[in-house]
């Protein structure tokens, strides 16, 4: 496997589906009683996908889809995340990457020791899992958690949230998997079905349907993405036009591992 990077890859990492305390102490989240509804609407969606959408070029998409581009990577070690962890997908996937690259790792395993865990409603997915992916209750956890995990147990993982969907696809070509963020089966996200205030100060906007896949391959030509999906423990194809929205909407997070 060539564990290569693609060329000027431009790292822009905000914090996804959240809102700091100074956007709450300016009066951005409810200022007045007539507009409350109006402003969590705004704030449900257009903060928390729009600054996303608009870092990258309109024309990203119809680009790739006509580049006639393509790869595959074989034998990839797919996983379940069920019946252990009902909320796992993120530390499955990981676990997924992390057999591919020769380690012996278990999902369990790295859920239980080497995942950072907080309770609902103090913890923030940017920097902890909200509850336990034991627990089908919980909630799940965003690109910045995968990457401290996969470094915590000994691998050398990298956020390359931020980047744009030409550069996922070239680590996929460089034969590198990329965890990816997106929905269950691609569907609609269901913004702010649950919102919180973490002990941090930040305002959490969960993206309902949340999901993490690990990316594996892609067919451009025939706008086919194909991803080693924990729920599924194979390979599943999407249509890439459909993910390529989720994955806007959870704020083009990825995660790869080198090493």
């Amino acid at each position: 496997m060539k564990n290569s990077s693609p060329d000027n890859v431009s790292i822009n990492i905000t914090p996804v589906g959240t809102i700091s305390s100074d956007d709450l102490s300016r009066g951005e989240v409810n200022n007045s009683d007539n507009s409350q509804e109006d402003n969590k609407n705004n704030n449900s969606e257009d903060s928390y996908k729009d600054f996303h959408n608009t870092i990258h070029s309109e024309n990203e998409l119809k680009e790739l889809l006509a580049s006639g581009r393509k790869a595959y990577i074989d034998n990839f070690p797919c996983l379940n995340q069920l019946p252990e962890l009902p909320t796992g997908c993120e530390v499955t996937s990981l676990t997924m990457v992390l057999n591919y690259l020769g380690y012996d790792a278990d999902k369990t395993d790295i859920a239980a020791n080497y995942l950072e865990k907080g309770d609902y409603p103090d913890a923030n997915p940017n920097t902890t899992f909200v509850g336990t992916p034991f627990d089908k209750a919980s909630y799940g956890c965003f690109a910045p958690v995968i990457t401290d995990c996969a470094n915590l147990y000994g691998a050398h993982a990298v956020n390359i949230s931020g980047a744009s969907i030409d550069q996922f696809c070239q680590y996929v070509e460089n034969g590198q998997p990329v965890i990816v963020w997106a929905t269950m089966n691609m569907e609609s996200t269901d913004y702010g079905s649950s919102v919180w205030i973490a002990k941090d100060g930040q305002l959490v906007i969960w993206p309902g349907m949340e999901h993490c896949l690990v990316m594996i391959g892609f067919d451009s030509a025939k706008n086919e993405v194909y991803m080693a999906d924990p729920l599924n423990e194979n390979v599943t194809t999407y249509n890439f036009s459909v993910f390529y929205q989720r994955w806007l909407e959870l704020g083009c997070q990825g995660v790869i591992v080198d090493r």
